[in-house]
């Protein structure tokens, strides 16, 4: 229960979002079962177990705050003959467009732009269906990096979230750190071909090479770093150096470096670093007593996407991150206010 509430008063409309909870406000929950004192984590391992509550570990290290969510697929298997759901508690009431705008005027732009998104459906299941065991993109759980193919369950799941989409479910969240969240921007990525924004197909992607390892470089005193992830070549040449794939790599520096509050100081990773980057590691370490790097690298990363090209130039696009979805006519403009942008911190860039 003290879950749900905390996700009820996160303010968000879906469960599809995790909200925060750090151990010491979980602490206090124990009970004591014929003598034995069980503590919090323990609670937590059963409600997980049972498949009452989803942990998201993705970034989770010492001090660095677990977050959770209630798994309502526990109802689908709950062995109670008999139960009686509270639909207005399981399920936040429905906000409309005029809604989220009087939340988040400043972000008018995006959610409109995100109400008139639509996913092609028939083309998209067809697809789906024909390519079941696909090889998805990997996903890193307690610092080990999983392989995923396409399931029937996970094509399910998506596209239930498309119908979402389609039937303007919506549901939005501004971060601390500048980050626009929305069931649009959490699309799986296999429904990108798909989308469809103000009735036309055909969205064009600009990704931002390496994104967090560039940012970086406007605090970290090594040219031969800067240049490389000005190329976009500094998650290939870590792969090249550790005999590993792109992807693997990518998710062990998102693991171990950028969202990691502790510091990197041995092993496999912070070997090759050293070796490509003198030095690199060091300062980083330095930085991470001092301040929250992954703060740092989403802020920055927040005023160009969000700020800059989804808030003040008005353009029809959808943000994701690092990545924008728009129209062939606006992807020079937004290319150079991407430039633009970072050479205001000393930067050039390579974009995808």
């Amino acid at each position: 229960m003290y879950i749900y509430e905390r996700q009820i008063a996160s303010n968000e409309s879906s469960y599809d979002m995790y909200v925060n909870i750090g151990w010491k406000e979980l602490k206090s929950f124990k009970l004591i079962l014929k003598g034995r004192m069980i503590q919090y984590s323990e609670l937590i391992s059963l409600l997980k177990e049972a498949e009452v509550i989803k942990i998201n570990k993705k970034y989770s290290v010492d001090c660095f705050t677990r977050s959770y969510k209630i798994d309502l697929s526990f109802l689908n298997t709950t062995h109670f003959t008999e139960v009686e759901i509270n639909f207005e508690k399981v399920f936040r009431n429905l906000r409309n467009k005029e809604y989220w705008l009087a939340k988040y005027p400043k972000h008018h732009n995006l959610i409109e732009n995100s109400y008139n998104v639509r996913i092609d459906l028939d083309s998209y299941i067809y697809w789906l269906r024909d390519n079941i065991g696909k090889d998805l993109k990997p996903k890193c759980v307690n610092g080990v990096v999983q392989k995923r193919k396409l399931t029937p369950e996970i094509a399910h799941n998506s596209v239930q979230k498309c119908l979402k989409v389609n039937l303007q479910n919506l549901w939005f969240k501004v971060s601390a750190t500048g980050r626009f969240y929305s069931n649009v921007v959490n699309l799986p990525s296999t429904a990108i071909p798909f989308m469809s924004l103000y009735g036309r197909e055909g969205l064009k992607s600009i990704d931002i090479a390496n994104c967090q390892p560039l940012l970086l470089a406007t605090r970290i005193d090594s040219e031969c770093y800067k240049k490389d992830v000005g190329m976009g070549v500094f998650y290939e040449n870590l792969a090249t150096q550790t005999n590993s794939d792109r992807c693997d790599i990518k998710l062990q520096c998102f693991k171990y470096i950028f969202f990691n509050e502790k510091p990197l100081k041995s092993g496999k990773l912070y070997d090759s670093m050293e070796t490509l980057y003198p030095g690199v590691i060091q300062s980083i370490n330095e930085m991470k007593q001092k301040e929250k790097l992954w703060e740092i690298l989403q802020k920055k990363e927040s005023k160009i996407i969000v700020e800059r090209i989804g808030v003040s130039a008005g353009l029809q696009v959808i943000t994701r991150h690092d990545e924008i979805l728009c129209f062939s006519e606006n992807k020079i403009e937004i290319q150079n206010i991407i430039r633009e942008e970072l050479k205001k911190m000393n930067l050039n860039v390579q974009l995808k």
